[in-house]
């Protein structure tokens, strides 16, 4: 027998539209009593609040006192022309109120600066916040003051301190003015979403000023970079870039002395973006690069050559730009020279071109054949295409070790990354 219906639980209509989306923890709460007792005393299941105006404020109070002592994952979500009313401000007010259990929290809004949201982040407690993302996607005129565009940073958030804070993305305007202490940061997104540019000073003291950072994502419209101003990154292992202008590629490449960089991603990037980058005449800037992915490219055959020779220990290659496979199928087959493209090559990802399928099927196994040929096998080839299992490319051809998969999932960043990351929507 159910113990109480959905209402009662804090699900009134407005959050309860599709039933089909009803969460789990509420959904077992009404399997029967036995099932309820044991939702209820389960606090981790409550541990998740979500704060926007289509949420009661009953279901938020509800989750909070269910999860009594467990760590929380708050995120605040004000959708552009929502009204901020007393319910909402409650909502935002209780949650602020339990900012010591504030394992990860979330912010996206575009109303930051009139309505004051993220000035409550100024003084409060939160020792054990570990994940802290941060979208303002606009300033009202009338406060436009409020965002730093000066050449430093300063921390205006969670002044207290944040010893524990790993992860840190700043989107749009929260790199100018939203800023909690940097020491501990080690996973760093700078999503530069808005037209104010980010400049070169501002930029190098963000990324110096966590004492261990090994994970940079640079998303935007970066302003010049100088041409020998080098930022030491000692720890940094993965590296993602996608410039719509196209300087920072070279910059950030050709800026950073990063010797432990074993993951580079780049998306966006077009012929001669890289023509300053080629011009190193040595493969030791980057002797421990190993994982190399590119999105929505437009490179050419000769800049493909030049990153075998910038880049010769690639194992794992991922490329997202159907076009361009042929080209690079091709090139990787070339084990008729004395210098292969990358000898230690073992895994490729790619989305197939399904206009040029036969083609491209073809190239693949001329790939395989002459990998093998040469003693330099790939293990495993993964495709983003809905190729039957039984017409891959290897039907038919023994002795060959090879793997064909079907690609699940992009290339998940950073490459360790366990955590689910609903905020990484700009590298798709």
């Amino acid at each position: 027998m159910e113990g109480k219906s959905l209402d009662e639980d804090g699900l009134d209509d407005e959050d309860n539209q599709d039933r089909c989306n009803i969460p789990f923890e509420i959904l077992i709460t009404h399997i029967n009593s036995h099932f309820r007792r044991i939702a209820i005393g389960t606090r981790v299941l409550w541990s998740v609040i979500s704060i926007s105006p289509t949420i009661s404020l009953n279901k938020v109070i509800t989750y909070i006192e269910r999860s009594a002592g467990c760590m929380l994952d708050v995120r605040v979500d004000l959708p552009p022309n929502s009204v901020v009313d007393k319910g909402l401000r409650r909502m935002i007010e209780l949650a602020l109120s339990h900012s010591s259990r504030w394992r990860t929290f979330s912010y996206v809004s575009d109303q930051e600066a009139r309505e004051g949201m993220l000035s409550c982040l100024a003084d409060i407690d939160a020792p054990a916040l570990e994940h802290l993302s941060l979208n303002v996607e606009d300033v009202h005129r009338d406060n436009i003051n409020t965002v730093n565009l000066s050449s430093t940073i300063h921390t205006t958030l969670f002044k207290k301190g944040t010893p524990k804070l790993y992860f840190l993305r700043l989107r749009g305007y929260a790199i100018h003015s939203f800023i909690p202490p940097l020491a501990s940061v080690r996973v760093l997104h700078l999503d530069l979403t808005k037209s104010l540019a980010l400049q070169y000073p501002k930029f190098r003291e963000l990324v110096l000023a966590p004492m261990a950072l090994e994970h940079l994502s640079v998303y935007g419209n970066s302003s010049s970079w100088p041409n020998e101003t080098i930022i030491q990154m000692p720890n940094l292992q993965s590296l993602r870039i996608c410039d719509i202008g196209g300087r920072a590629y070279a910059g950030v490449l050709l800026g950073f002395d990063a010797p432990l960089l074993e993951t580079l991603a780049l998306k966006g990037v077009q012929v001669h973006d890289l023509d300053r980058v080629w011009t190193c005449t040595t493969s030791l800037k980057f002797s421990k690069l190993q994982r190399l992915i590119f999105w929505d490219f437009g490179l050419l055959e000769r800049d493909w050559r030049h990153a075998f020779r910038l880049f010769p220990l690639i194992a794992d290659f991922s490329m997202y730009s159907p076009a361009h496979n042929a080209t690079i199928l091709r090139l990787l087959a070339e084990s008729n020279t004395y210098d292969l493209p990358w000898p230690c090559l073992k895994s490729l990802s790619f989305i197939a071109n399904t206009e040029d399928s036969d083609e491209e099927q073809e190239l693949i196994y001329r790939l395989i054949a002459a990998r093998q040929s040469c003693g330099h096998p790939l293990d495993v080839i993964r495709l983003g295409a809905n190729w039957e299992k039984h017409s891959t490319p290897l039907d038919g051809t023994p002795q060959v070790s090879t793997r064909i998969e079907m690609l699940q999932h992009l290339d998940r960043w950073p490459p360790d990354r366990g955590y689910y990351d609903l905020n990484d929507d700009l590298f798709l």
